[in-house]
């Protein structure tokens, strides 16, 4: 039986508050007991880890992810497009491989149609629609089991934009792709180049997270 503590509980004696000695406080003896009987309260933590990410300044269309950490069960890269003129269409590649090494099969969906499409011998997971300019836009890329070098890496991509800025009579955009990348080796490098000349907009993001589980 656990017996630090009033009453039984892990929580310090009834302590006569002072200037320097308030109630409940633990002591040094109570925390090595809480810690040796593993009932130290652990703090909780999330699945999701940010490994890093830019914030664009609206002058480039290139961002490179190097030296990616190969203890993650998947990775996840999210790009949140601010509006602008000239909206950023992006391209994905991994190890800065640009060969014909890729291919997606893609379902897209604007208001109640949709359609499908499978394009191989691609240079990257491409984003395969033109964003419409001045509206903003969110890509979620994930690349599970990233790290093997004994398969061709999976890739999930999904993308959402609405054709109106304001709600009245606005059509939602989705783009749900699965891609592959026919490579033998780890992904150590994850880049995200533009297809066409636009840069992505100022005080948009591109940010990439490890998932643990």
């Amino acid at each position: 039986m656990v017996g630090y503590g009033e009453n039984g509980s892990v929580v310090g004696p009834q302590n006569t508050p002072t200037s320097s000695v308030a109630s409940g406080v633990w002591s040094l003896g109570e925390v090595a007991e809480a810690s040796r009987d593993a009932i130290w309260p652990q703090p909780a933590q999330s699945a999701f880890e940010y490994l890093s990410g830019f914030t664009a300044d609206g002058s480039t269309g290139t961002f490179s992810f190097t030296s990616v950490p190969q203890t993650y069960k998947t990775l996840r890269l999210v790009i949140n497009a601010r509006d602008t003129s000239t909206q950023y269409r992006p391209t994905i590649r991994l190890n800065n491989d640009s060969s014909a090494n890729y291919r997606v099969a893609n379902i897209m969906a604007e208001n109640a149609s949709y359609i499908t499409y499978v394009p191989t011998s691609l240079s990257g997971i491409n984003l395969n629609t033109i964003p419409i300019p001045n509206h903003p836009y969110t890509m979620t890329v994930d690349f599970p089991g990233y790290y093997s070098t004994a398969m061709v890496c999976p890739v999930l991509l999904w993308f959402g934009q609405s054709d109106q800025t304001t709600g009245g009579g606005s059509n939602p955009i989705n783009l749900a792709s699965g891609g592959l990348f026919n490579g033998s080796a780890a992904t150590t490098r994850i880049d995200v180049v533009q297809i066409d000349s636009n840069n992505l907009g100022a005080s948009s993001t591109v940010s990439l997270f490890g998932i643990a589980a």
